[in-house]
């Protein structure tokens, strides 16, 4: 029987715990292998927690921040050149879809401030 085959040894106890089938252990026994295996998933499952919890405080652990230091002194070597900018380019030469056609816009009709109620409750 494989311990490490969760499937395969659940229907292992289920075959003998249950009446009728040819791995029957009886009523008494079938219910001391049943405690034992319930047993057996709690202290499985317990450990398949703490290896969670201890791999997960490994990972915390083995992450060090980034730090950068910059030399107090850069000698002959003069002051570090100013970080690079950064240039956005036109859509157009990325290949992008051309820009929509403008003829088609309509633009909307000015509000006249007479229509325009001073309080919302007026509406």
């Amino acid at each position: 029987m494989d311990f490490y085959d969760a499937s395969a040894l659940h229907k292992t106890i289920s075959q003998c715990t249950t009446s009728g089938n040819q791995n029957f252990v009886g009523n008494k026994q079938g219910k001391k292998l049943q405690k034992t295996y319930d047993e057996y998933v709690k202290v499985t499952d317990k450990v398949k927690k703490t290896r969670k919890s201890v791999f997960q405080i490994e990972a915390v652990e083995k992450k060090t921040p980034l730090t950068i230091v910059t030399p107090p002194d850069w000698g002959n070597l003069g002051e570090p050149p100013s970080p690079p900018k950064l240039i956005r380019q036109n859509a157009d030469h990325l290949g992008a879809l051309p820009p929509l056609p403008t003829t088609n816009i309509q633009t909307p009709e000015p509000v006249n401030s007479e229509d325009v109620p001073e309080s919302w409750e007026d509406l």
